[in-house]
């Protein structure tokens, strides 16, 4: 049985169709990461928060590490404004980390 010209066209239309939407759920939108994204961005909120719970002056439990497209943003709270100085430092001299926002609140008794 043989397809019919317009068959054959309907079928390549809908491979093509398909594989561009793949592919499309792979990429990124300035609101969301692909799959390697993501992974890196995994990697570099671990490799923060190592930094911070490495460093014996700062109270790092309440601190909050979430990265987004290299974009680290550092929330919570801490005791002083040498940990919160600290902390920020610590994210911007992680490798591959981009930007560093801070929304650290320093805690007053």
């Amino acid at each position: 049985m043989q397809m019919s010209s317009v068959s054959r066209k309907v079928v390549v239309f809908l491979m093509i169709s398909i594989g561009a939407l793949a592919l499309s759920s792979c990429a990124s939108t300035p609101h969301t990461e692909n799959a390697g994204q993501y992974v890196e961005a995994s990697g570099l909120t671990w490799n923060v928060k190592s930094g911070l719970l490495a460093d014996k002056h700062i109270d790092s439990l309440h601190i909050s590490v979430k990265t987004f497209k290299r974009t680290v943003t550092l929330s919570g709270y801490v005791s002083t404004l040498d940990q919160k100085q600290r902390a920020v430092s610590i994210a911007r001299r992680t490798h591959g980390v981009w930007k560093v926002i801070d929304a650290i609140q320093v805690k007053t008794s």
